[in-house]
């Protein structure tokens, strides 16, 4: 078979692209694992009810031309998973908002970070806090202003407690999705048990510089 097109129907309607965490060293079974960025891979899955199917670099090679089954699975993923989503914003201080995207019992929501753009009513010129605690569920807060800084905390702490609770862990890591790309934040302690560090790549130095300057 040397056409995705020729894909028999069901393989063809059922075939995904999955964000995971990066994962070190090989993945079981010689699963196909791709790096979609310094903290992602990609994953092609057949999608059945309940579980998903790994595919492995033989299978992938024998389907035919990558870049094609690329292309459609990710079109699957986006029209079929993706655009059937839960969006709803919360409350979470008395003037921050956290952006819910959610599908209950679906793994493919971290593929939401390829697309991102299409969760902000604008072009969101500073980015936005990022975290996906579990496979059912993307957490977006857009950087408007210098209080993001300080809502980092908060922000940290709801991803860690989504993550620690949730029966589809994914990552408890924070991101700041800028210029689309994610750059990971850090939160450290201190000496003082009320207050902690954050640490900001060296990436995002023109972004907060912009921010700070209005």
């Amino acid at each position: 078979m040397s056409d995705p097109a020729g894909l028999p129907s069901d393989l063809r309607e059922r075939l995904r692209l999955r964000l995971m965490p990066r994962a070190g060293g090989e993945r079981a079974g010689d699963v196909l694992s791709l790096p979609y960025d310094a903290h992602f891979d990609a994953l092609y899955v057949v999608d059945h009810p309940g579980r998903v199917e790994f595919l492995t670099r033989d299978l992938v090679a024998r389907l035919g031309p990558e870049e094609e089954l690329r292309r459609l699975a990710i079109n699957n993923t986006v029209q079929r998973e993706l655009m059937t989503v839960d969006i709803r914003d919360h409350a979470v201080t008395a003037t921050a908002t956290v952006r819910l995207v959610a599908k209950d019992g679906s793994p493919y929501v971290p593929t939401g970070l390829m697309v991102l753009h299409r969760y902000f009513a604008g072009p969101a010129p500073h980015g936005a806090l990022v975290s996906v605690p579990r496979y059912s569920m993307l957490l977006l807060h857009e950087v408007t202003s210098p209080a993001a800084l300080d809502f980092i905390n908060v922000f940290h702490d709801m991803t860690a407690s989504m993550y620690d609770s949730a029966p589809d862990r994914c990552a408890a890591q924070v991101f700041w999705w800028a210029a689309g790309n994610l750059h990971a934040v850090q939160v450290a302690a201190t000496d003082d048990p009320e207050r902690r560090r954050v640490v900001l790549p060296a990436e995002l130095e023109p972004v907060v510089e912009r921010l700070r300057a209005g």
